[in-house]
């Protein structure tokens, strides 16, 4: 064996936690090396089975697992029985039986995934065909029967597989692998939708138990309220995303539960500006606010006071720390708009903002008691830069937009206000509009309307122009006169 070799066992060693365990890897790395490749095999095993038996032991004795106690009260049953001084038949069964699910049970509690579980699964075959006086077939022609013979590529195999997935973690490790896994994909991943979320998180939950993911969760109600993780902090609301995903996947219970206990529990002893970390979860789960104490509401209603205040008192153009759209949107502030105690006040701050702040605040949350304010924002524009976000805007709550808020927008903005018109987006900002309000047509004053501003859009071409296929407004004057609507025809009859 070369000096690689030594140096990669002597690294193995090295990185076994539990100190009986350790003793079985040497044993096994001796045997390893002296040639003796079944005996190695025993050696694995032994310390893979002895050291699920600790870790489950561990977690059991800080009781954090049901199945993890519910295992060990029947290991030491099966023990006690076994060691009396006329032990039964029974005894000895419920001990090897105890063996043979010892990998699902490890499985179960969450110190194995299904990988890991596969890998030893292999090393126990392996280990029953070295212990055992097993024949195998090696000619089957000849009909030529040997012992099983271990192969020094497959004890290595194993021992790389033992200590780099189980003897080299603490049972505490172990337990809060969804955790470690959870922080890595937060800190590394980009994904946006909500969906995909849980989608992404559904697979890594494939594998783990219910005592893993209560931990997963406090951890992340942790992080959210209370942050301490400089990585995860720059991506809170993303946090506070994959938190609200497990409401969507098969622990949505263990979700509810700890929203209505470790949430209020960790959301009464913030202060101030800590408040604003209470919107990150509020934003994404309304639901979240009833199971607040009715003390911590009443703070974070006064603290929602106290910033309409600040934002009153500060000049209108001048600089707000800490309260300003920036600050809200971070924050998800407008998120909890629909919760009745905190909409006065919202509504109240969203009043005090400058123009720009509202359109940013509009963007990120298009609500619907924003309609009025964005339809006035639009009409009297007098800012090509702003125009653009308001038409985005508009578009988001048109669903809402009523007949008089359409007539308003063809009538009073593009006929009259000269930046709308000549906007580069207004033809697909109309065309958005158009489609989505369609059903409104019905409506005579709508369609008089729309007669009105396409009459006013044609009167900067030529004739020949409008017709042409290439005129600006092309695919809105054909998408028009499909729905039977032409600027040159006399108005319709209100």
């Amino acid at each position: 064996m070369g000096q690689t070799g030594l140096t990669d066992l002597d690294e193995l060693i090295q990185k076994v936690k539990e100190e009986a365990s350790r003793s079985y890897i040497i044993e096994a790395i001796n045997a390893y090396q002296t040639g003796a490749y079944r005996a190695a095999i025993l050696c694995i095993w032994t310390a893979v089975a002895y050291d699920i038996i600790i870790k489950i032991r561990q977690l059991a004795d800080r009781e954090e697992d049901e199945n993890a106690i519910d295992f060990v009260n029947k290991l030491s049953e099966a023990i006690r029985n076994a060691h009396t001084e006329s032990p039964s038949k029974k005894a000895f069964t419920e001990l090897q039986n105890i063996e043979r699910d010892l990998l699902a049970n490890a499985q179960k509690i969450g110190l194995l995934t299904q990988k890991v579980c596969q890998d030893f699964k292999l090393l126990k075959e392996e280990r029953n065909l070295c212990a055992h006086p097993a024949f195998v077939i090696r000619d089957p022609y000849q009909e030529i029967f040997e012992l099983h013979e271990a192969s020094p590529e497959s004890v290595r195999v194993h021992l790389f597989n033992a200590v780099n997935n189980l003897l080299r973690y603490d049972a505490q490790h172990i337990g809060e692998r969804l955790q470690v896994t959870l922080k890595a994909v937060i800190r590394k991943s980009s994904i946006k939708n909500p969906q995909r979320i849980i989608e992404t998180l559904n697979w890594y939950l494939q594998h783990t138990t219910p005592h893993q993911v209560k931990k997963s969760i406090d951890f992340l109600i942790q992080q959210i309220l209370k942050p301490d993780d400089k990585d995860l902090l720059k991506n809170h609301k993303y946090v506070a995303h994959f938190l609200t995903a497990f409401k969507k996947t098969r622990f949505h219970g263990i979700y509810e539960h700890k929203m209505k206990t470790t949430f209020p529990e960790k959301a009464q002893c913030l202060t101030g500006k800590e408040f604003n970390h209470v919107f990150l979860i509020i934003g994404v789960d309304l639901k979240s606010w009833k199971f607040l104490k009715l003390p911590t509401k009443n703070s974070i209603c006064t603290y929602l006071e106290q910033i309409g205040k600040k934002v009153e008192s500060q000049p209108l153009y001048g600089e707000r720390k800490d309260c300003n759209s920036e600050v809200f949107i971070e924050y998800s502030f407008f998120k909890a708009i629909d919760i009745p105690e905190l909409r006065p006040q919202l509504m109240k701050i969203f009043n005090k903002l400058q123009t720009h702040e509202k359109i940013d605040i509009m963007l990120d949350t298009p609500h619907a008691d924003f309609t009025d304010e964005v339809i006035d924002m639009f009409i009297y524009i007098d800012d090509p830069n702003e125009e653009a976000r308001l038409e985005k805007i508009v578009l988001h709550l048109i669903n809402n937009l009523s007949t008089t808020q359409i007539i308003e927008i063809l009538e009073d903005g593009v006929c009259r206000n000269k930046f709308i018109a000549d906007s580069l987006d207004l033809p697909d900002f109309l065309l958005g509009l158009l489609e989505g309000t369609i059903e409104q047509l019905s409506d005579n004053s709508v369609r008089n309307a729309w007669k009105l501003a396409m009459k006013r859009l044609e009167e900067d071409y030529q004739a020949e122009e409008v017709e042409d296929n290439s005129f600006f407004y092309a695919k809105l004057r054909k998408k028009l006169r499909d729905c039977g609507i032409k600027s040159e025809e006399e108005y319709e009859p209100v």
